[in-house]
């Protein structure tokens, strides 16, 4: 496990990102999600950089055939604000329950911005693990993020999840147990949280985050 502990400064960034994201005017506003859904960017609006979408509530994605599909042309960049809770439970295989990307997006293009500030678990995961398609004898977490999963007031809590990107988190804790992973998008070990590569807005020291066991594994691939 890898704890980065990162200056004042660094704090101040990913707040002021946070918030810089939640004010953007969205391209698309939506309730929650409950179901098979998919996203897809267009032009971002005049004067902005990235295609946003605003979720008023919660993201509750349960098992099989339940995704929120990410979508948009490589180098698009997409910001998801989410103002309620994400709750993932991953159906067997990779079946579902998660938050995937398609269309060429990578997880560097893409921030999930959870502004809820209620008390609790903003961000859970569960669902077990599944047999590693590309790695026999490991497995990986049937619920899975692919993106930059920025939550700087509450809690994240998998058991087990994965986040194919970073976790830049606030809140009290971040609790990665029963095999959960965060796997960043080039595969290295960088003791600092790098500039995602196109979104321009989040600065060069962005991060109070914890980047834990970052190993040789990509999302699987379902699509």
């Amino acid at each position: 496990m890898l704890l980065v502990v990162n200056p004042p400064e660094r704090v101040v960034n990913a707040l002021t990102a946070a918030q810089t994201f939640d004010n953007l005017t969205p391209n698309q506003t939506i309730g929650s999600i409950t179901g098979n859904t998919m996203l897809t960017a267009t032009a971002p609006l005049p004067g902005q950089q990235a295609y946003v979408v605003d979720v008023t509530g919660n993201i509750n994605l349960n098992g099989t055939g339940n995704d929120l599909i990410l979508s948009g042309a490589a180098g698009t960049q997409f910001v998801l604000n989410v103002g309620g809770d994400i709750t993932l439970n991953g159906g067997n295989n990779f079946s579902g329950g998660d938050i995937v990307l398609a269309g060429g997006l990578s997880p560097d293009d893409v921030v999930i911005n959870v502004t809820s500030t209620t008390n609790g678990d903003n961000v859970t995961a569960a669902g077990g693990s599944s047999p590693d398609p590309s790695q026999p004898g490991n497995t990986l977490p049937n619920a899975f993020i692919d993106g930059i999963l920025l939550d700087v007031a509450g809690r994240v809590g998998f058991s087990p999840g994965a986040v194919y990107g970073e976790i830049i988190g606030g809140g009290d804790e971040i609790r990665l147990v029963s095999g959960s992973e965060v796997v960043n998008s080039n595969n290295t070990t960088e003791s600092t949280v790098p500039e995602p590569a196109t979104l321009l807005l989040l600065g060069s020291g962005l991060g109070f985050a914890a980047r834990m066991g970052k190993r040789q594994k990509q999302a699987p691939n379902r699509r």
